[in-house]
């Protein structure tokens, strides 16, 4: 990334992504059809809506980084997916997508021209994120489903259903924070590996020992020119701002 400033590469990223868009049959849909944000339902009609409890975790990561957060049942895929990438600390920029078998979730943004419902490509049948609710693809507790952001980095969620509850009478159906461990790695910092490195960095760092040049700038691209970048800080506070915010 040396000679690239984080714009221009987030920019290449992008464009990269809908050419893999492109190639899988899948087309940005024009602006004029997008969604605005009271288009689409947070929530579906449901007879039996339950107290779900779900802990996110970032795969192959050690120590782990993880949130865990309480949804009601019908909340929507969609809907769901902003909130994972709200509490981890994601930008949003990017595309995601739930997986379950040979079953992908896709926001609506990018999607086969005309209706999305049951395409089929290689085998894996693509939905749209805003017909599905959470319950409808992980019923059973202890299941878990996954949530891949960014398909550059490809950074995958294990999105676990650690319990379920009745909501008492007159119990009021929120979203809310819970916990969770470490922060969340910078963005476009080259997936696992390249977060890796930078906790190597970091470690060596705090260790006292002298970083080149290639490692003082290569940790200053990601964290600002202050080089604070610590996988271990996470403003519990902020994340269950971030969860509140869909209340509203």
């Amino acid at each position: 990334m040396t000679g690239r400033s984080q714009a221009e590469a987030s920019a290449f990223l992008e464009t990269l992504k809908k050419k893999m868009l492109s190639e899988a049959g899948m087309t940005p849909v024009s602006e004029d059809k997008k969604y605005t944000e009271e288009d689409y339902p947070h929530f579906l009609p449901s007879e039996d809506i339950r107290k779900y409890i779900m802990r996110i975790t970032l795969k192959d990561i050690r120590p782990s980084i993880w949130r865990k957060i309480e949804v009601p049942s019908n909340i929507t895929l969609r809907h769901l997916a902003e909130l994972i990438i709200d509490v981890m600390g994601w930008s949003g920029y990017h595309l995601n997508q739930f997986r379950k078998g040979v079953d992908s979730y896709f926001e609506p943004f990018y999607q086969r021209d005309g209706d999305m419902e049951g395409f089929s490509h290689r085998g894996i049948r693509h939905y749209n994120q805003e017909d599905y609710t959470i319950a409808q693809v992980l019923a059973d507790k202890g299941k878990h489903i996954i949530f891949e952001y960014d398909f550059g980095d490809s950074w995958e969620h294990e999105v676990r259903l650690s319990s379920i509850d009745e909501y008492e009478d007159g119990e009021q159906r929120t979203i809310r924070f819970i916990s969770g461990k470490r922060a969340c790695p910078p963005e476009d910092c080259g997936g696992i590996w390249g977060y890796e490195e930078l906790c190597d960095i970091h470690q060596k760092r705090l260790a006292g020992k002298r970083l080149t040049k290639d490692e003082r700038e290569h940790l200053a691209w990601y964290a600002g020119e202050d080089e604070l970048f610590d996988p271990e800080l996470l403003d519990l506070e902020t994340c269950a701002d971030a969860a509140d915010r869909f209340n509203d």
